[in-house]
This record gives C-alpha cells, sequence and structure tokens, in this order.
C-alpha cells in the first residue's frame, strides 16, 4: 500500500495508539505517568494536532482529558486524548475480552483515516491491528515495541503432553502473528538490543530506542551528596513500580527480613500502587514479616516528580524482583543516580548494561537469595563497581532523546517535520516501505 501524497492532505494530524502503562488508576483518579507526559508534549509540537488514543485501567472517563493535561505542567489545546479500556480480563471471559478489542480496533480505524501520521505502541493485539489499518490507510508510521508479545513464566520442564504441545503451539502462534504484524510497519523504534536483534531482519528500518524517562539524575546525585550517610547496618531498600503479581513483591518484602538479620535497621520503601486487591495482600504480608515501626512503608503513587527524586535519593538500593519485564527505565534512573541495582536476569535488564554494572540473580521465590544478592550489592567495593560501569552508561543513554528519533523515522517517509539531521537507518536492514508525503 502506497502511503498518500502530500496532494492528499497536510501531514499536521499526529495519532498516537498508546499502552496501557501510560495511565495509571490511582486512588478513584487517572494519571499519566511523568515520561509519557513529557513524550506526548515533545512529540506533538510539529504537528497542528495530536489525538492520544489511550487504554485506561477500568472504564472510560470523559473528564480523562482534563484530568492528564493538567499534570505537572499543561499539555497544549491541540493535544486530544481518547480513551478506551484496557484488553482482555480474566473477569469478562474470553468472549466479551474480543467483543471488546473489536470496538477498540473500530475506534482506532476512525482515527486513522483521517490521521497524516501515526506512531503505534506494542505489544497487544490493539497495537498489531493498528498497524494493519495504518498500512491499508496509506498512513505513515512508527511502530515501537517495548517486549514480547510472550514472555515465558513457567518451567516447560513442569509440563508434559498434550499441555506441553498446547502451550508450543501457543507460543509459536504468538510469535508468527507478532513477525507478521510487526513486519507492516514502515520503521520500528524498539526496547534494547534483545529485540533489535529479534525484530531488525524484518522489511524497513529497526532502530533501538533511547528510553523514555522523565529523571532528573543530576538533582538526585546532589541530593545524596548532600545526605547524611546512614549506618551499614540500616539501609534503605527501594521498590518502584505497579503493586501487581509479576513484580514479585512478596518475595522482596521476605527478603528485607532475611536481610535484617545482617543489617537489622534495612528498611523497605515501595513506591507504586495497585487497582487489585493484591496490595492489601503485600500490606498484610509486610505486617508479618516486617512489624518494626517505618521497616515497610506503602508510599502510594508518586507522581510529583521532586517527591520521586527525594525517594531516590534517600535509596541505598533499588531492588527489581520481576518475573517478566520490557525496558527497565527504573533501571536507568537509579543508576544513572548512583545508586546500586539488584534485579532478576531477564533480556531487558541483562542486555542493557555492561558486565557488573548490577547484581543479577535469578526470578524465583527465593527470599534466601535475593537477601543474598542484597548484601553483596551493599558491599562498598560492589557500590563502587555498579556506579563505574553502570552509571555512565545509563546517563548517556537517558541523554537522548526518544521523541527526536520517531520524527526522525516518520521524516524519512516523507511527513514534513523538522527534526534536523538524524540517522534513519539501521545495520541489517531494508529501506522499502518508505514512500511518504513527500515535503
Amino acid at each position: 500500500m502506497m502511503m498518500r501524497s502530500k496532494l492528499e492532505r497536510h501531514c499536521r494530524h499526529l495519532v498516537i495508539v498508546g499502552r496501557s502503562v501510560a495511565v495509571e488508576n490511582v486512588d478513584g483518579s487517572l494519571r499519566i505517568k511523568a515520561e509519557c507526559h513529557d513524550y506526548i508534549r515533545d512529540i506533538s509540537i510539529p504537528f497542528e494536532k495530536t489525538t492520544v488514543i489511550q487504554p485506561v485501567l477500568g472504564s472510560g472517563d470523559p473528564s480523562l482529558r482534563d484530568q492528564l493535561s493538567g499534570y505537572r505542567h499543561p499539555l497544549p489545546p491541540r493535544v486530544d486524548f481518547v480513551p478506551i479500556p484496557d484488553d482482555f480480563t480474566k473477569q469478562d471471559g474470553f468472549l466479551r475480552s474480543v467483543q471488546r478489542v473489536a470496538r477498540q480496533l473500530n475506534t482506532i480505524r476512525t482515527h486513522l483515516r483521517v490521521a497524516d501520521a501515526a506512531l503505534i505502541n506494542t505489544p497487544s493485539y490493539r497495537g498489531f491491528g493498528a498497524l494493519v489499518w495504518a498500512r491499508i490507510h496509506g498512513v505513515p508510521f512508527v511502530a515501537h515495541c517495548a517486549a514480547r508479545l510472550h514472555r515465558r513464566s513457567y518451567d516447560p520442564l513442569e509440563q508434559k503432553g498434550v499441555r506441553a504441545l498446547a502451550t508450543w503451539i501457543k507460543e509459536l502462534g504468538q510469535k508468527v502473528f507478532e513477525l507478521s504484524a510487526l513486519a507492516f510497519a514502515p520503521a520500528r523504534t524498539v526496547d534494547g538490543p534483545d529485540l533489535l536483534a529479534t525484530f531488525g531482519h524484518l522489511p524497513g528500518i529497526t532502530k533501538h530506542s533511547p528510553p523514555i524517562v522523565s529523571f532528573d539524575s543530576e538533582r538526585v546525585r546532589q541530593l545524596r551528596a548532600k545526605r547524611e550517610e546512614p549506618p551499614r547496618s540500616s539501609p534503605t531498600i527501594l521498590h518502584v513500580g505497579a503493586l501487581v503479581p509479576r513484580k514479585n513483591i512478596d518475595t522482596i518484602i521476605a527478603a528485607v527480613a532475611e536481610l535484617r538479620a545482617s543489617h537489622a535497621g534495612a528498611r523497605l520503601v515501595l513506591v507504586g500502587t495497585s487497582a487489585s486487591s493484591h496490595k492489601e495482600e503485600l500490606e498484610e504480608l509486610a505486617r508479618g514479616l516486617l512489624p518494626a515501626p517505618g521497616a515497610c512503608e506503602f508510599t502510594g503513587y508518586v507522581g510529583d516528580p521532586d517527591e520521586k527524586h527525594q525517594r531516590f535519593a534517600g535509596a541505598d538500593l533499588l531492588v527489581c524482583a520481576s518475573y517478566a519485564e520490557g525496558f527497565p527505565r527504573v533501571i536507568y534512573e537509579a543508576l544513572a543516580a548512583d545508586i546500586p541495582v539488584v534485579a532478576t536476569d531477564l533480556p531487558g535488564y541483562r542486555e542493557n548494561m555492561p558486565d557488573g554494572a548490577m547484581e543479577l540473580l535469578e526470578a524465583g521465590k527465593d527470599p534466601v537469595a535475593l537477601a543474598a544478592s542484597m548484601r553483596r550489592a551493599l558491599t562498598p567495593p560492589r557500590v563502587k563497581e555498579m556506579q563505574l560501569r553502570g552509571g555512565a552508561r545509563a546517563r548517556a543513554m537517558m541523554s537522548q532523546s526518544s521523541p527526536a528519533l520517531a520524527l526522525a523515522l516518520l521524516a524519512a517517509q516523507g511527513v514534513p517535520v523538522d527534526v534536523g539531521p538524524a540517522p534513519c537507518t539501521a545495520a541489517g536492514t531494508s529501506n522499502s516501505g518508505r514512500a511518504g508525503c513527500r515535503a
């Protein structure tokens, strides 16, 4: 499908098909994450109008734009939000979830038909469907892939016979569907070298995208320099992220309880919230394992950048024990601020940092092993090693501009946006599908 020519449009309307992680349901209100807010603000500058089709957790709210645009600093009036319900839920069942996705795709198609350019986030069935509609309607677009559609979280040795065969067929089908959908994109940005290796052979352009962050690492480093050094027996362990089962926070709580055998004053700070009952379960677990006053703090959602900087400045160690993740922005934030990190050995973590930049361990529910990794990471030689190996790399990557890369890839397709010179090719890829509205 050839892209529409400039005679057919003016290339002034951008449509962004967002990801559900961009909006969090917090105490009954909807807020956009700071990094996504800044990304939308920056990417929309060259366009007269930007429409953000944004999945939300829970039912859509007509006042969504008012709530989002007032967060941190106002978005320009030319940015509009179209909220749609999030994808599949266990409560709805399969058939109702399919109907919901069909309605989502119809909404996306309606907006893409009048768009001059698009940015489409994956992985989701909603995002993959949007890739197809954008190509059918001849809209220049960039697809962003943050993770694989399926991330294995089970032990294949535990499955045998028909169940193992069914799982293998399901995974194969997902991989074929994912590759086929992303092949529709004339340009792709991906999170991390692992995804670059996976999708770099597809037609078009594939580029590794810088992390989208809204974080002043220099400010945190200044705050840490002024901070009174705590006793080595009283470290503050920080976790930043949604309180959901895949983050494995129950194991972190148990590990900090184990850590207190050698670091009696160790305390855990959990920054994040959850729309489910999982938070209540974690709070009950913490009351049992970390009963001492101040040993475990649930801060809730922290949206104010100054408060976020203060939380990082007060941490001695960041811990991420997830079973599956996409691109570890919080890892970059911590390392850029010279905060040591303990993380599970996942591709999203391992592939983006040099050896020795973090303390890595196998994913699983082993609080003793996690506590041992924490002890190693808290020793002065290991702290210094992580700061030397990880700090400079994280700060360098955070200084790059994700919006600038996306705009350059749109410009390579003929969208008349003034982004200045930027590389738009990747090794091992072709440049097919780059016809567009010519400037």
